[in-house]
């Protein structure tokens, strides 16, 4: 035994001569540590080395453990401990927690206060733990043994929580089609799946190959952080003129942290030559009945110049199907520079019908359609003939004038016969406007006829000016009756009055 400064020693206790010894005592404070020195001393009084032995700290014991490693959101985590104390009987509180991975409190899954432990007996301090949508990652489920509110034990596990969901990306063109001086858009939308990860350290790789699957150009984006349930979005421009005439392929990766592809999406659009970017545009204006004139312009929209290249304007009946004339020019083009033919086109030997003209240029031997129009030729809707105009074809009031022609007082020189506008109104008779409505009759009927003809090529009608002639004459002759039969009449009336 030592003194108080523990330097010197106050007592022995001496051992058998077996060496083997037995010591009783009373630790007053069980959590300090106490230490058992032991050592030889012989006759001589010399002193052995000593061998230290802790003794007295109480401790506890526990384990703990989970049912699973991996769990996937919505599943159940149970988690099972066991705990004893050593050497001596002792009284604690426990409590059962989860951590997540930054140390922080998720959830207090069970506890237990003042609860009596033995060297001897077990204790189980169990929990279980739903997980949510929103949580991934790794977790540590956490015994915590305390006496005095200090810790005297702890036992943990650790389990991890897999995200759900995935990165994906897709990739486009906004056309699929591009002239040699349109610059292509490359738009890429990249989108975390998870509702219960953000993603983090992830780089966007954008190539574009051609046909032959060489590389041409290539972007790269780093992306920190997407959140889950969230997208990014990203567009590339490629200048003009940086890719000639062909067709590609861009492919869009998405890789992650340790370099490795977790999406890709691919692309294909077109980069086409020059003649693509020629414009041109067709009108047809009616000239004579004979003639059409065809007007058309050429543009080159494109900044090089095109050599020798051939304009036809294909003129086609709708209904046959049949090409009844081709007009071909021969132009040179500077880049932006526009040319304007006209081109009268005989129309004398296509019947009536539907026609449509075609605008084409052919350049290297690639030939493109630009642009259409068309027009109908109609033959029968020509002016109708002037004899259809009554008020110029016939004037039966001059013609006829029966008043004239009988003059009764003249013949029977009697005052009490001459009364002949008594006796007969010849001027009511014929009203020269209701017996020419045959005329006018005659001339519409005429001019349906004469369509007809044209049409059906069938029945054929006398029109023109001898029918109305004739029909004039008629009116004349029986005008000229009437006042005969006037005439005679008054005279016997007055034969008979003598």
């Amino acid at each position: 035994v030592y003194d108080e400064n523990g330097e010197f020693v106050q007592n022995v206790v001496p051992a058998e001569k077996t060496g083997s010894t037995v010591l009783t005592g009373t630790l007053p404070d069980t959590l300090k540590p106490y230490y058992l020195h032991i050592f030889a001393v012989d006759k001589a009084q010399n002193v052995s080395e000593e061998t230290v032995v802790m003794i007295g700290r109480n401790s506890v014991v526990s384990e703990i453990s989970t049912d699973k490693a991996v769990y996937d959101v919505g599943e159940t985590v149970y988690i099972t401990t066991d705990s004893h104390a050593v050497l001596f009987d002792l009284t604690a509180d426990a409590e059962l927690n989860i951590y997540d991975e930054n140390g922080h409190l998720t959830l207090s899954v069970n506890n237990a206060e003042a609860r009596m432990l033995t060297s001897a007996d077990s204790f189980a301090l169990d929990g279980t733990w739903i997980i949510p949508d929103i949580y991934s990652g790794t977790y540590t489920a956490q015994l915590t043994w305390l006496q005095n509110g200090k810790e005297i034990s702890r036992a943990e596990c650790s389990f991890k929580i897999a995200e759900n969901g995935e990165i994906k990306n897709h990739i486009c063109t906004d056309k699929s089609e591009y002239s040699s001086e349109e610059n292509i858009n490359l738009l890429n939308t990249v989108s975390n799946l998870s509702t219960n990860a953000d993603a983090s350290d992830l780089t966007l790789k954008i190539s574009v190959s051609d046909s032959g699957n060489t590389e041409k150009t290539q972007f790269i984006q780093t992306i920190p952080v997407l959140y889950l349930n969230s997208q990014n979005k990203y567009n590339r421009l490629i200048s003009a003129n940086d890719l000639p005439e062909g067709s590609y392929t861009a492919t869009a990766d998405i890789l992650d942290k340790d370099n490795a592809v977790v999406s890709t999406d691919t692309a294909d659009f077109t980069v086409l030559g020059s003649e693509a970017v020629i414009k041109g545009s067709l009108t047809f204006v009616q000239g004579s009945a004979d003639e059409v004139e065809a007007v058309f312009t050429v543009t080159n929209a494109g900044r090089n110049p095109i050599k020798n290249a051939v304009i036809k304007v294909n003129i086609v009946n709708v209904r046959t199907s049949e090409t009844v004339a081709v007009i071909t020019k021969t132009a040179d083009f500077e880049g932006g520079q526009t040319i304007r033919f006209e081109e009268i086109a005989d129309t004398s030997e296509q019947t009536n019908d539907d026609y449509i003209g075609t605008l084409f240029v052919e350049v290297s031997g690639i030939n493109v359609s630009l642009d259409d129009d068309g027009y109908f030729i109609d033959r029968t809707s020509s002016e109708p003939p002037k004899i259809s105009e009554p008020s110029e074809v016939s004037e039966p009031s001059e013609i006829s004038e029966p008043s004239e022609v009988s003059e009764p007082s003249e013949i029977s020189e009697s005052s009490e016969i001459s009364e002949p506008s008594e006796v007969s109104e010849p001027s009511e008779i014929s009203e020269p406007s209701e017996i020419s409505k045959p005329v006018i009759e005659h001339s519409q009927i005429s001019q349906i006829s004469q369509v007809s003809k044209t049409e059906n090529s069938v029945n054929e009608v006398p029109t023109g000016d001898n029918s109305a002639q004739n029909i004039l004459f008629l009116i004349f002759v029986m005008l000229s009756a009437a006042a005969v039969f006037v005439i005679t009449e008054v005279k016997e009336n007055a034969k008979k009055n003598n």
